[in-house]
């Protein structure tokens, strides 16, 4: 979260009741489940991530923000794996940002 803190710190307001970090770790379980389910089989992950931009929007999330997260969980996955991050895990990473971008 500090990366997406950094890039829009207007959204750390947002987390100021989240003190035990509960808040942001089931948000980060549902965008893993997202993820694998939009490159698996799509039951609900496109409308599950459209609905999202449109709750987010009500707390004031702009959307690029919110389409810049994938890419933040993107670079902190590669930050996290180091050395062992390879070209395959970038290009299908690359490939899941273009087609959410869709």
């Amino acid at each position: 979260m500090l990366a997406l803190f950094a890039q829009f710190p207007d959204t750390e307001p947002l987390f100021a009741l989240d003190r035990d970090g509960a808040v942001r770790g089931n948000m980060l379980t549902h965008v893993f489940d997202t993820i694998l389910d939009f490159i698996g089989e799509r039951r609900y992950a496109h409308r599950f991530i459209e609905s999202e931009i449109v709750t987010h929007e009500g707390y004031n999330v702009p959307r690029d923000a919110f389409a810049s997260f994938f890419a933040i969980v993107r670079d902190e996955v590669q930050a996290t794996c180091g050395p062992a991050w390879t070209e395959e895990m970038a290009g299908a990473w690359d490939q899941l940002l273009a087609d959410l971008a869709r």
